[in-house]
């Protein structure tokens, strides 16, 4: 046991049989200097206020006493992890533990937590650093000294995609009236449409737009999903008319129908003869079938599943923000289940949020091939290129493989903090988002 103060140090043996607090085959330390002359060290003016200057024993020093008398000719490897996980060797101030024994450190090994390893989390608090994101319990990892790996030129810089064509000047104004139920989908489709050309992205729009339609063929058959769903259905029609027709004939062509028809009562078919077009609405191939932001119409039925395996902690706690966040926002408590706790019959008619990534989630590991999930330990490969970043994370939405008639929404990053936050990237009309 080795102190080190600024002009003195102390050094115990225990080939000399040099131990301290009668705990011998023990060493312990913890902040609280044992030797005398580095605790005069804070006490150069002997003239000055008067100060107890020994030692004596603070509570973690009883707490390190304590075990010892308790595990005494026991005290291995795993007496690491109980000690670090007993409070107060556990505390508010906890960031980290580490454990190795001679065998380990003779390979250069050491077990190492990043956060408390009691799966406490330890939040920031208010009025301090703006960018601290708090420090979310990973599990104890395995660490090892390896030889530096040959130097690699870096990755080239992807492209930047073409930037999409603005129709914001183009678009027509005015709004119809259907004149049936079978009108719907061009009085409701063409308003849906008129704003996805105003999006940022209008491939994308789109693409959610077909995921939307997929979804609700699988939904019930009830007054909401056949208005969304003749809705969509124009959208996508009119998207593939303005491609037939090329966008100077099919711009021009709703500013004189809207034009003409302003506050008026229409039929889609009076459209379609002034577009010398059929409606010819082709079915989206198969594909995704839930948007991430689906699930906030299915709360009432949903819950969520937490892994307890790695990073069990992080994922309790994001867990419970998860739920808070819907409570207060939608006034649904949606239940928290942690992931040995729940069964295929529990799950089978449910919309299911899992939250951390498959190797520490055994829930959602199990229904990772079902649902396209292609997540090997802390890095995931979706859209054929793989993400192994620790400040990636995932958000993921798709079918649940035992009713396709509700969805799994996965929440998982490839280390504790980026599951923790990625929940506040917030849901999106996507089947999924990578967060960076």
């Amino acid at each position: 046991m080795y102190e080190l103060g600024t002009n003195h140090s102390r050094l115990w043996r225990s080939s000399k049989n040099e131990w301290f607090g009668d705990t011998p085959g023990f060493y312990w330390g913890d902040n609280n200097a044992k030797d005398l002359a580095i605790r005069l060290e804070t006490q150069p003016d002997a003239h000055g206020t008067p100060e107890y200057v020994p030692y004596v024993p603070a509570i973690r020093d009883l707490a390190w006493q304590d075990l010892y008398r308790l595990y005494r000719g026991q005290i291995d490897e795993q007496f690491g992890f109980l000690a670090f996980r007993t409070a107060p060797l556990v505390s508010a101030s906890t960031m980290d533990a580490k454990i190795a024994t001679a065998d380990m450190a003779s390979r250069l090994m050491v077990w190492a937590a990043i956060g408390k390893p009691n799966q406490r989390e330890w939040r920031p608090y208010p009025g301090g650093y703006a960018k601290n994101d708090g420090m979310y319990p990973s599990g104890y990892y395995l660490f090892r000294g390896e030889p530096s790996a040959k130097h690699s030129e870096p990755a080239p810089i992807p492209a930047k995609p073409p930037e999409q064509a603005s129709y914001k000047d183009r678009l027509w104004k005015g709004w119809i009236l259907p004149a049936s139920d079978a009108d719907t989908w061009f009085a409701a489709g063409s308003v849906a449409y008129y704003r996805a050309l105003q999006s940022g992205d209008l491939a994308q729009t789109l693409e959610a737009r077909r995921t939307m339609y997929r979804g609700l063929k699988l939904g019930p058959d009830n007054p909401a999903n056949r208005f969304r769903l003749e809705e969509t259905k124009g959208v996508l029609f009119l998207d593939s008319l303005r491609r037939k027709l090329g966008d100077d004939r099919f711009f021009a062509l709703m500013s004189e129908f809207f034009a003409a028809h302003a506050a008026a009562t229409v039929t889609a078919q009076s459209f379609l003869d002034k577009a010398g077009m059929p409606f010819d609405f082709a079915q989206p191939e198969d594909g995704p079938a839930y948007l991430l932001n689906d699930i906030y119409r299915r709360l009432p039925g949903a819950l969520l599943v937490y892994g307890t395996g790695r990073e069990a902690g992080a994922n309790r706690y994001a867990a419970e923000q998860i739920q808070s966040d819907l409570l207060d926002d939608y006034e649904s408590a949606v239940p928290i289940y942690k992931d040995f706790e729940i069964s295929d019959d529990l799950l089978r008619h449910r919309d299911v949020i899992f939250i951390g990534r498959p190797e520490a989630n055994s829930a959602l590991a199990a229904w990772a091939a079902g649902i396209g999930l292609d997540y090997p330990g802390a890095a995931f490969r979706i859209d054929g290129a793989l993400h192994a970043s620790e400040r990636e994370a995932l958000l993921l939405a798709a079918t649940n493989p035992l009713d396709p008639a509700h969805m799994v929404l996965v929440v998982a990053g490839n280390t504790a903090l980026r599951t923790v936050k990625a929940w506040s990237a917030g849901l999106t009309q996507t089947d999924h988002v990578i967060i960076k």
